[in-house]
């Protein structure tokens, strides 16, 4: 079941694309509530199920935390070269003095 943590990463951060943080929260409520039943009624120890849900939640928000951080830090330095470009572009009349 180790696998599937990367796994619950990368579909976080893929639905981080399109979906909005409350619609990615109940998608996240669903999927735990869905494998906890799923893990009780098979007849698994519901501490482990418990467990296993906490974990899945865990990956799936932080892969869409993940995106969100790396699109932050990717329009931060877009940003500052923007702003150091038009900074050397501009010629004022008086002198720095």
């Amino acid at each position: 079941m180790l696998w599937a943590l990367p796994i619950c990463f990368a579909i976080g951060a893929l639905c981080a694309l399109k979906i909005p943080v409350l619609h990615f929260a109940i998608v996240v409520m669903a999927v735990m509530a869905v494998y906890t039943i799923a893990c009780v009624l098979s007849g698994g120890p519901v501490v482990a199920s418990l467990l296993w849900m906490v974990l899945f939640a865990v990956s799936l928000e932080a892969g869409y935390v993940f995106y969100h951080l790396i699109a932050y830090l990717i329009a931060t330095r877009v940003t500052k070269q923007e702003v150091k470009t038009s900074a050397s572009k501009l010629r004022s009349r008086y002198s720095p003095d």
